[in-house]
């Protein structure tokens, strides 16, 4: 994916980093603590909730709601589509989260 920074080939373009299926919160939430052996629950939170979360630590009232209006698409399946870009840009078909998180365990124990 890093080809993709290192030439204008794909400037201007948005490049969704999709994997081969989608996925729910709850399951991706439930895949990461398969892989860390660890409990983790996956409790959904209104969008007003998420807006005073994310208003804590965000750069202003616009980036807030960009992101609330994200997690509001990826929660009601609006983003759920994958595509073969991943494929197309790097040569090889996309790896499933179960993959990638148990590849990159570590970084969820520090």
């Amino acid at each position: 994916m890093f080809a993709a920074f290192l030439n204008d080939e794909y400037s201007g373009e948005a490049l969704p980093i999709i994997g081969p299926g989608s996925l729910t919160f709850g399951e991706a939430t439930a895949i990461i603590s398969e892989a860390i052996g660890k409990p983790l629950s996956y409790q959904l939170i209104s969008d007003e909730e998420a807006r005073k979360r994310y208003s804590r630590i965000s750069g202003s009232q616009e980036e807030t709601e960009a992101h609330v209006a994200l997690w509001r698409a990826i929660r009601v399946g609006r983003l759920a589509a994958t595509t073969d870009r991943v494929e197309r840009i790097l040569g090889r078909k996309p790896i499933a989260l179960r993959q990638w998180a148990s590849e990159n365990v570590h970084s969820f124990l520090n």
